[in-house]
């Protein structure tokens, strides 16, 4: 099915072509409108692919398939504009004939998942397809997976009921669910009672009353399966990996495992700087000066900071103050700190302090989105006090993140701040998509321009 969708997704834009553009004379004789249409569909499966859009997605909400499928359309339509005009021809079309033209391949994209999701409901309705669930263990695993179970129609569950030592939670109750008996009950039942499946949600450290429920239920024809409790850890970005037979969780890993991710990423970063530095560099000369002016010292201040996997690399900014701390103790910027230049003052202000560091991300040392990087000596004092602190280099250092555009940024005179800008940081790289770094650069943007 999912490689049907890919296939159906890539030859979409051409198939409407067929009947959107033959009926343009300039188009059949002066564009190969096929190849456009082609190059869309391949970027759409790409950022389709990395954005979530063929994964599992009968098992979603009607609202969010069309949010990702939305999402895909829009990014690789600016990907394919943008490769056309810089390789082939900037003269695509007039503007109303290709919106037109994407506006129906975005109702195709959307209409016919939503006609396969509406025929699944409509067969697990009218025939009575759905598994009727029992839940052992009514702790924060089992309710969770009744709220996903329930909430989640294209999965075709029913929940039955609970069975726990305990009784069963209020907020069960006042959402409907039966309380069917305790643990040991469930063997009996499941010989009497008529449900298909048995989940098991305990924790892991009840591994005795697990494997007696395990081995009682090996006696009967339901189906069992058993949910491991990882709220009990803090992990990041987890995901289940099959190696031969042997079932690995991935606790603490990278977005950016596969070479897709990779090299969509840094064909992001290189875009991007090579916009900035290539608009820029007027002001950039503009800003040198003024700091060689002002004040006695070089232009450039450079840092030793960590980068990916935490090896050390060398950050580039502008001077902003009349000291060159890059020691085992560095002291951070104050607000009025007399070590910073009057020039200095204005360019931390704007941020401007920080246009250098694209260099950074032409060398491949940084990215245009990311965490932060902090001055070594930070790196060693947080890493002991802040839990997980290091996780922020499983991805590139970034120019501007997720905690700068939430308000955390700046100077962290407390250790809540820093507890809280880390907190922002793992939720990127938890989270990451090509969707959120375009989404970061526009805030970045607004509060750029907010600060002016």
């Amino acid at each position: 099915m999912v490689w049907l969708q890919r296939a159906l997704d890539l030859l979409l834009p051409f198939l409407i072509g067929l009947g959107w553009f033959l009926d343009q004379a300039w188009l059949k004789s002066e564009m190969p409108w096929a190849w456009l249409a082609f190059l869309y569909g391949g970027f759409f499966v790409i950022v389709a692919q990395l954005s979530g859009v063929y994964r599992q997605w009968l098992r979603r909400s009607a609202f969010t398939i069309m949010r990702l499928v939305f999402q895909a359309a829009l990014m690789s339509l600016a990907m394919a504009a943008v490769v056309w005009g810089v390789w082939f021809d900037s003269r695509l079309a007039e503007l109303d004939v290709l919106l037109g033209w994407w506006l129906v391949f975005l109702l195709w994209l959307v209409g016919y998942r939503w006609l396969i999701y509406l025929w699944v409901w409509l067969v697990r309705w009218r025939f009575g397809q759905q598994r009727r669930v029992v839940i052992c263990g009514a702790g924060r695993v089992g309710q969770t997976l009744a709220n996903v179970l329930q909430n989640t129609p294209g999965l075709g569950y029913q929940v039955v009921g609970f069975f726990d030592d305990a009784p069963l939670p209020a907020s069960l109750q006042n959402q409907g669910y039966s309380y069917l008996g305790p643990l040991n009950s469930v063997m009996t039942a499941s010989k009497q009672s008529e449900f298909d499946e048995v989940f098991i949600c305990l924790p892991l450290q009840d591994d005795r009353q697990i494997k007696a429920l395990m081995d009682g239920l090996a006696d009967s024809t339901k189906v069992v399966k058993f949910v491991p409790d990882l709220f009990a850890f803090d992990l990041m970005h987890t995901h289940f990996v099959d190696l031969k037979g042997l079932p690995v969780f991935s606790v603490y890993d990278s977005p950016l495992t596969s070479l897709t991710s990779q090299w969509l990423k840094r064909g992001l970063d290189v875009a991007v700087s090579v916009w900035v530095l290539g608009l820029l560099w007027p002001l950039l000369l503009g800003i040198g000066m003024a700091v060689k002016l002002s004040s006695q010292g070089p232009v450039l201040f450079k840092q030793v900071r960590y980068g990916l996997d935490g090896r050390e690399i060398k950050v580039y900014k502008f001077r902003t103050m009349t000291v060159m701390e890059n020691g085992e103790k560095v002291e951070q910027a104050k607000a009025n700190d007399p070590r910073v230049t009057a020039v200095g003052r204005f360019l931390r202000r704007t941020s401007l302090d920080e246009l250098p560091q694209f260099y950074n991300v032409l060398q491949g040392r940084m990215s245009v989105v990311g965490p932060r990087p902090h001055a070594k000596a930070h790196n060693e004092l947080y890493r002991d006090l802040v839990p997980r602190y290091m996780q922020r280099h499983l991805v590139k250092p970034g120019i501007t993140g997720w905690a700068q555009v939430n308000g955390w940024r700046g100077e962290t005179d407390t250790l809540d701040k820093m507890q809280k800008r880390v907190e922002f940081d793992l939720h990127y790289i938890k989270n990451w998509s090509l969707w959120l770094d375009l989404k970061i650069m526009v805030l970045t943007l607004f509060s750029l321009r907010s600060a002016c």
